[in-house]
């Protein structure tokens, strides 16, 4: 078939022009039929035959990139120009992809590597949390055509308020300032007040840390807490519907010979796009497929490589104002085998984190049943934990057991394949830095994606993307990682004083300002950081919005907060709250 293709091809522009005295007028009326007859023979067998049996001579291809399409055959004065069918890799369409160039006599074969905003790309985000939407708006910005799948029909509010460190802020902001602004203010700032660790029996301090000189250092907001609904209320607003497919989600795809991704969606349908992002969680789909694990659990991919952390978590939002809420954000109150966290989250209320040392998939204190449970694990603490306890309805207390998992050494990506947030690197929520680790994931791969100009290079440059976040959120993972593991063996930092005074000023002085400064070292680039320039040479900008009950630095908090504290404790001796209790362990 392709000889024959071949040598009509021949036949039709290898023949001789002659002019108009040699021919009669009938010859002339013969010969253009045949040429028509030829023409349309050629055509069929195109149609008939697979893509191999036509590849242009030298000759004919270099004609074509010069933009002069076939050959023409002169017919009786009149030309007629044949432009064999050619198959095409796959191109986007009204209404889907097709694999075909349906013009049959459109001249020069049609450049599908080059992106052009007539062809720009076509990334698919499987996935719609946080990372994902925020990747959504972050293609937004540079044009990038995005569709984004999410299984869920609606955003449920699992694990309540969510913390916005200022690294992640700052994304935000070089994303769409106006969308960070309204996240801001929609927020609760805590970055200006004090956080710290306590000890659980004495509620005494054993360290203090500052995350908003860090923040102010290299220019960045500082820290607020948002409610997740509206946040993830303002990332849809700024996107709009026509790109978002709830109650879909991504369950396979398939690399094609030419590099397009083929994406099998849940409801059958099959879509297709140039890239393909992986942020649906722990239990990626995207991830497992890409790293190419098995898994038993429909429900897990990936479980197999996953890692238990040795704790369950019981998180909860109550009603409650402790004394000091004024000063201090964040309190972490540590022992051995469980600790406790709470975080003022606005609005009167308090959002807290009971974590507890036990085997995974523990049933025996079914949901229902939390409050007299937890009441139980922590008898003899601090009484700033049980009466937060105390004040906390059972239907909004959730449980789950934390898994994370090694870093992916092996690399992000796997030709046009790609990975961000949890599917990348799952972490301990001791730092707080999930989401705000997702959030500069997608800011970073979108300023990649951007500079893509040829299709070919996009495993490179995913490449370009995935390394340095490997390496930044791998020193993330494993610090979150590693005061898990700590608490397991820290009991003679309760029970000998020189032990917790010594190791709470090197966390104080030392191990803490470190980590903040590496956690808020400023992720954006050069052309993105004027907001963060004009913040330091312009130090008034953070007191923008600074309500009555804000301090302007955390040590002018700090001042209060000692004044106060000695208030307070003469109080509790006087009425027997908060005596010292003797270390159980």
């Amino acid at each position: 078939m392709a000889a024959t293709s071949a040598a009509c091809t021949r036949s039709v522009v290898s023949s001789p022009p002659q002019s108009d005295s040699d021919m009669s007028a009938s010859s002339r009326r013969r010969q253009r039929g045949h040429a028509h007859l030829r023409a349309l023979a050629c055509c069929l067998v195109a149609l008939m035959c697979p893509a191999s049996a036509f590849h242009p001579r030298p000759s004919l291809a270099s004609r074509a990139r010069r933009g002069q399409g076939g050959r023409s055959v002169s017919s009786g004065g009149e030309e007629l120009s044949i432009n064999i069918l050619r198959r095409q890799p796959p191109t986007y369409v009204e209404g889907g992809w097709t694999t075909l160039d349906l013009s049959i006599f459109g001249g020069a074969k049609e450049d599908t590597d080059t992106v052009t905003p007539e062809r720009p790309l076509r990334v698919i985000v499987a996935g719609g949390g946080i990372g994902g939407l925020t990747l959504a708006n972050a293609l937004k910005k540079h044009g990038i055509n995005y569709e984004v799948f999410e299984k869920t029909p609606e955003y449920r509010e699992f694990g309540g308020p969510i913390q916005l460190q200022s690294n992640a802020l700052a994304a935000l902001e070089a994303i769409n300032y106006v969308m960070a602004e309204e996240i801001m203010a929609a927020g609760t700032k805590t970055g200006n007040r004090i956080n710290g660790l306590k000890h659980p029996f004495t509620n005494k301090w054993i360290a203090k840390f500052d995350t908003g000189s860090p923040a102010i250092r290299s220019g960045l907001p500082l820290t607020r807490v948002v409610d997740r609904p509206a946040l993830q209320a303002t990332l849809k607003h700024h996107l709009g519907p026509d790109h978002l497919h709830f109650g879909r989600s991504v369950i396979g795809y398939e690399i094609l010979k030419n590099g397009t991704v083929a994406i099998d969606v849940s409801d059958g349908t099959r879509t297709y796009g140039d890239v393909l992002v992986g942020a649906d969680g722990i239990w990626s789909v995207v991830r497992a497929k890409m790293m190419g694990e098995k898994w038993s659990d429909a429900t897990k991919p990936g479980y197999e490589t996953s890692t238990y952390s040795g704790f369950t978590v019981f998180t909860g939002v109550c009603k409650h104002r402790p004394r000091d809420v004024n000063e201090v954000a964040y309190k972490v109150y540590l022992s051995v085998d469980q600790y406790f966290v709470c975080s003022d989250v606005g609005r009167g209320r308090i959002q807290w984190y009971a974590f507890i040392n036990q085997p995974p998939d523990t049933v025996e204190h079914m949901l229902g049943q939390a409050v007299p449970y937890l009441l139980e694990r922590f008898t003899g603490w601090s009484l700033e934990v049980t009466d937060i306890l105390e004040a906390t309805l059972e239907e909004n207390i959730q449980q789950r057991d934390l898994y994370d998992r090694p870093p992916a050494m092996q690399g992000w990506n796997k030709g046009p394949i790609t990975i961000l947030g949890d599917a990348a690197h799952p972490m301990m929520p001791n730092l707080g830095q999930g989401g705000c680790q997702a959030i500069e994931d997608s800011y970073q791969l979108a300023n990649v994606l951007k500079n893509v100009k040829k299709r070919s290079r996009l495993p490179f440059a995913l490449g370009v993307y995935g390394t340095p976040r490997l390496w930044r959120s791998a020193v993330v993972q494993g610090v979150s990682r590693l005061a898990s593991d700590a608490l397991s063996a820290s009991a003679p930092l309760f029970k000998f004083p020189p032990v917790t005074i010594g190791v709470g000023a090197f966390m104080s002085f030392v191990y803490l300002p470190l980590l903040f400064t590496f956690l808020y070292m400023n992720p954006l680039s050069e052309e993105d950081r004027k907001t963060t320039m004009q913040r330091m040479s312009n130090l008034a900008e953070y007191e923008k919005g600074k309500s009555q009950h804000e301090y302007k630095t955390v040590k002018d908090a700090e001042k209060e907060l000692d004044r106060k504290d000695a208030v307070w404790s003469r109080l509790d001796k006087e009425k027997g709250r908060f005596e010292e209790k003797p270390c159980p362990f």
